[in-house]
């Protein structure tokens, strides 16, 4: 059957729907397709294309959501933040790699995608992001943490209280103290 939607992959006609259904079907061979249609896309056929990608859970996808974690239109955004939590482990190294030179807006979001993943390495990453210059990082650390707050154990509280001695911001102070009230509730 995937060999028929092969076949119209070369049909521009048929092209687009052919390679969403040979994602969906788990058949690589739409990846390619779906990304030259991409950047065209208006955002409902982003959305879909997204989704078709999802249903791949490919791990060498993870630096295109990245990117897309900076797109304009919100709902893009979570959408590639949700497939990067979706790939989970095999996405931290990229994510921490393209925060480096991320946009504000991207680095929210690629830090929200770290927290929900919560393995080990994005909770000391979103760690050491409670010493960054910029308060929104600061907070988005704080937000990221929440996400996996059932797994940070008592040297990361530690960590916490740290900060929050540290903190000059109200709004980021009350979120380390929201966090550090769930310090006892596991």
């Amino acid at each position: 059957m995937n060999d028929q939607f092969k076949k119209m992959l070369e049909d521009e006609d048929y092209r687009l729907i052919a390679a969403k259904i040979l994602a969906r079907t788990g058949d690589k061979a739409g990846i390619e397709p779906l990304r030259e249609f991409y950047p065209e896309a208006d955002e409902l056929e982003k959305q879909r294309i997204l989704r078709a990608l999802m249903s791949l859970n490919a791990p060498e996808l993870a630096p295109f959501y990245c990117t897309q974690c900076g797109a304009e239109m919100v709902t893009v955004r979570r959408l590639a933040q949700n497939c990067l939590v979706k790939l989970g482990k095999p996405a931290v190294p990229v994510i921490l790699a393209m925060m480096e030179s991320a946009q504000l807006v991207q680095k929210r979001m690629l830090i929200e995608a770290l927290g929900r993943i919560g393995e080990v390495e994005c909770i000391l990453s979103l760690l050491d992001l409670l010493s960054d210059d910029d308060w929104r990082i600061r907070f988005s650390a704080v937000f990221g943490l929440e996400r996996c707050a059932d797994k940070l154990e008592a040297k990361h509280f530690m960590t916490l209280r740290a900060a929050l001695v540290a903190e000059d911001n109200e709004t980021v102070r009350q979120a380390i103290e929201r966090l550090l009230d769930r310090e006892y509730d596991a």
